[in-house]
């Protein structure tokens, strides 16, 4: 596969593309869903867990990493020293964003760290780019919906493989397994305001939020399809107000984003495989034994609040 930097084939250096650690492509990152930027969330001093900054003109998105891996191959060390340095001052006559491309998309990047490279013997050096996309489009998904008001499984009443990936389960040393990471965690205590002359201070404070953490797999025909999928997410997670998150054996939680989503150990072929992990954080929780069910008509339109929560009523 082609890839190109300011529109020049990596070739042009002698640089090939490898793979990914868990991946045959050699750049990770391109799909993930950035961080949000600015305040997220406010903590009460008084109160445990955290209030969630989830309306429209409060979310934010940041950029993303993407890697690059790749090896140069020359005829001997010092060919390969001068196809490194051709590709250095290249790099270094970039003033901008520069576009980053291959057969899967193209991104506006900067290079945002040490370029690694590692001597392997023979003229070939192994090659580690890290670029850095400022701003992200998260545009073009479509935010899953289902008629099905009979469960909240899932995302927003919405099960996980009507979202496009099958739920994982973590297994710790083969002993026991959770489709749900910190659920059973008692978050760590906030931050303390004390002053102490002769002895350690101390101050006993309410708790912050949990911390949880999903992992999928998605698995898809084509290339396009895994993409609609990773989109489908952007905007299901991009969009106000809080998700609802219902996994069996477990208790309806209340959560929302602020650390994005990964997509890493892409496999493209026949068919296309990505991992996706979550991480979500915690604002409230239901009971687990109880029925709830989402509000809405037959045919997918939900009632929500004025910041776009979806509303489950106990029956």
């Amino acid at each position: 596969m082609m890839y190109t930097i300011n529109g020049i084939e990596l070739s042009t250096y002698g640089i090939i593309p490898t793979q990914a650690v868990g991946s045959n492509l050699a750049l990770e990152g391109f799909l993930s869903m950035p961080d949000r930027i600015n305040k997220t969330e406010h903590s009460w001093g008084d109160s445990n867990g955290v209030e969630p900054y989830v309306s429209a003109d409060e979310l934010f998105w940041g950029g993303r990493n993407l890697t690059f891996y790749g090896i140069v191959k020359a005829a001997s060390r010092d060919a390969a020293n001068d196809a490194l340095l051709e590709f250095y001052a290249m790099l270094d006559g970039l003033t901008d964003l520069t576009t980053l491309a291959c057969d899967w998309g193209s991104w506006e990047v900067f290079v945002s760290g040490q370029i690694d490279v590692t001597y392997q013997g023979s003229g070939v050096c192994q090659l580690r780019i890290p670029f850095r996309q400022p701003m992200v489009d998260l545009t073009g998904g479509v935010i899953p919906s289902s008629p099905d008001f009979s469960s909240v499984e899932g995302i927003d009443g919405v099960n996980f493989q009507a979202l496009g990936f099958t739920l994982a389960r973590f297994q710790d040393m083969g002993i026991g397994a959770s489709r749900i990471i910190g659920d059973l965690n008692r978050p760590a205590p906030k931050s303390q305001v004390s002053i102490g002359y002769h002895t350690e201070a101390f101050q006993v404070t309410k708790v912050d939020a949990r911390e949880l953490q999903l992992k999928g797999v998605i698995e898809a025909i084509t290339y396009a399809a895994l993409l609609a999928t990773v989109k489908n997410l952007y905007a299901l997670f991009a969009q106000p107000g809080t998700r609802i998150l219902y996994v069996p054996e477990d208790r309806i939680r209340i959560v929302f984003m602020k650390s994005g989503f990964s997509i890493s150990q892409i496999m493209g072929g026949s068919r296309w495989v990505a991992v996706l992990d979550i991480s979500l954080t915690e604002s409230g929780e239901y009971a687990g034994n109880e029925t709830y069910l989402l509000l809405g008509d037959t045919v997918g339109n939900y009632v929500t609040t004025t910041v776009g929560q979806k509303i489950l009523i106990k029956i």
